[in-house]
């Protein structure tokens, strides 16, 4: 009898346990079993916002770097010295390109010399052929020098670190408009006929030869 009771409140203790649950979650074996959003773990219902949610994954890498700018476009070629007059004296001494003993100069061949802003006299032989080397050496050229108004100018013998103006632009541009009239002659070139074939004159052949009635 005695072991009849103590089941019976053996029973009526694990009723009571699974109604008031230390752990404050209904008694369950599956999800079905709790309420609402409740899930069923080890054997107590749980309130899902009781759960720590899961880390949020890391960020991804920093962009990747900027290209390179482009490499910048090579400037203009410096601006040449027009700050200058041309002088010539009697004297004459034997060097073609150089400094000055004074001014006005002795020691200058053939007399003639510069003048720069800043009252530097320089020996500057004259010569007759633009871009033409002055000594043997190489050192100096003959060049068309002209001053920034382009009124005092010659054909001189300079060194290229001077960096002086000359007359070339002008006479580049003339050499430009004798291209474009020869391209106006090789036009009229097309009219003409091949060797061989029947002509009255020699202007009518391309070879300009026009014999016994066919140009040859």
């Amino acid at each position: 009898m005695n072991q009849v009771v103590r089941v019976a409140v053996f029973s009526f203790a694990a009723v009571l346990a699974s109604s008031c649950g230390g752990g404050g979650g209904e008694a369950c074996r599956s999800d079905t079993d709790c309420k609402g959003n409740r899930v069923c773990t080890s054997g107590a219902c749980v309130d899902l916002s009781g759960t720590g949610g899961n880390g949020g994954s890391s960020g991804t890498g920093g962009g990747s770097g900027g290209s390179g700018g482009s490499t910048g476009t090579g400037g203009g070629a410096s601006s040449c010295r027009g700050d200058f007059y041309v002088g010539e004296t009697v004297y004459s001494g034997n060097l073609i390109a150089g400094t000055c003993d004074k001014t006005p100069p002795t020691n200058c061949y053939n007399g003639r010399y510069v003048v720069l802003r800043d009252n530097t006299c320089l020996c500057s032989a004259s010569c007759n052929h633009p871009g033409v080397a002055c000594d043997t050496g190489n050192k100096t050229v003959c060049q068309n020098v002209s001053d920034s108004s382009g009124k005092s100018f010659g054909n001189m013998c300079v060194l290229p670190a001077w960096n002086l103006c000359s007359q070339t632009g002008g006479t580049g541009g003339g050499s430009g408009g004798t291209a474009g009239g020869s391209g106006g002659t090789a036009g009229g070139s097309g009219t003409c006929k091949a060797n061989g074939a029947a002509c009255s004159d020699d202007s009518d052949c391309c070879s300009d030869d026009c014999f016994a009635g066919a140009c040859d």
